[in-house]
This record gives structure tokens, sequence and C-alpha cells, in this order.
């Protein structure tokens, strides 16, 4: 599926759902506008919402989730982009309410939020899971909320430095460790 160049006033510029389940296949949803929350995509009140090689770009949101935005929903991602885009208040790529989701494979890249988290924005009833995930070179920062690094997942605001392994700050949890703190936990140990 190809969804290009859609606006929608209140929610949702190139896909808006409302509880149910929504499978995204090989889709790209691009440039896709909305005055309230998620350009590209708006899902809340029970969605279920599985996406397998799917990129969200160029989209743009007036308030919140340039990308995607997704209030007391689940999200399962494989292999999937959240590239270059914006919202004016916060989540240029991802804006997470109450969700449940988890990212594997996936590059959640150079998307710019107006006021925080330009990469993914989580509020505290969210749990987010990132599994061989790159986030990176998304303005002001990269995450904003808690979320969970498994597999080799890279944080950072230098897109090319993920995959490197030479300390210049590059966040890589290895396998065995279920979270971040339990690597560093072991680390001064």
């Amino acid at each position: 599926c190809d969804l290009t160049d859609n606006h929608a006033e209140a929610m949702g510029g190139g896909i808006g759902a409302f509880g149910g389940e929504l499978h995204l296949e090989n889709c790209t949803v691009t440039t896709n506008t909305t005055s309230g929350d998620g350009g590209g995509l708006a899902a809340w009140r029970y969605c279920d919402i599985t996406m397998s090689g799917t990129t969200l770009s160029g989209n743009a949101a007036v308030d919140d989730g340039g990308g995607m935005m997704v209030s007391e929903s689940t999200v399962s991602a494989e292999q999937c982009n959240v590239l270059s885009n914006t919202s004016a208040e916060e989540g240029g790529g991802l804006f997470l309410r109450e969700a449940r989701t988890s990212w594997s494979n996936c590059s959640i890249k150079n998307n710019i939020a107006g006021q925080e988290s330009g990469g993914i924005h989580c509020d505290p009833l969210t749990s987010v899971a990132l599994l061989e995930t790159v986030v990176c070179g998304n303005q002001p920062t990269q995450i904003h909320g808690s979320w969970q690094a498994l597999n080799n997942a890279c944080i950072n605001p230098i897109c090319d430095s993920c995959g490197s392994s030479d300390g210049d700050g590059v966040l890589e949890v290895p396998s065995e460790y279920p979270t971040i703190q339990d690597a560093i936990n072991a680390a001064g140990d």
C-alpha cells in the first residue's frame, strides 16, 4: 500500500484507526499531515497494530506524533522505518500514550519535535521494547520516558556511531541483559 499526501484536521493524516486491528505490510506512509496528532498514523482506543517492512517518512503533525501517535493500543513492528517526520510538540517520530510496543530490526532516525523527544515520546504507562533497533539523529532528544533496549539496540544522537564499538558513547546492550540497568549493575561488579 502507498498512502501519500493526505491531510486530516483532527488525527491521522495518512491513517486514522479507532479500535480493531490494523495490519501494514510493505507499506509506505509519506508526506501526510494533520492539524492534530499522528501525521502519518493515529491509533487510539484498543487498536492492535502489526507492521512489517513499512516506512513512515516525511509526515507532519501540528501537535504530537509526526510519524505515529498511538494511545491505549499495541504495536508490533518488524523491519520498519520511521524517518524524517516532524511534530510541533512532542514525539517527532513516535508519540506513545498508554501503549505496549515492540520494535524489532527497525530504524527511527532523523525525526524532529518542537518541544522534546524527537525520536520517541513515551508516557509513564507505556512500555517500549527495542530489539536490534536503531534510534539516532533525532532532535532535540532520542527518547523521552522509559524503554527497554535488547539485542544490540543502538540509541545515539549520531547515526554514524551506531554499530561501532570504539567507546564513542554508543549504547549497545548485550542480549544477556534484559535492561540497561542490569548491564550497568553487572559492569559495576
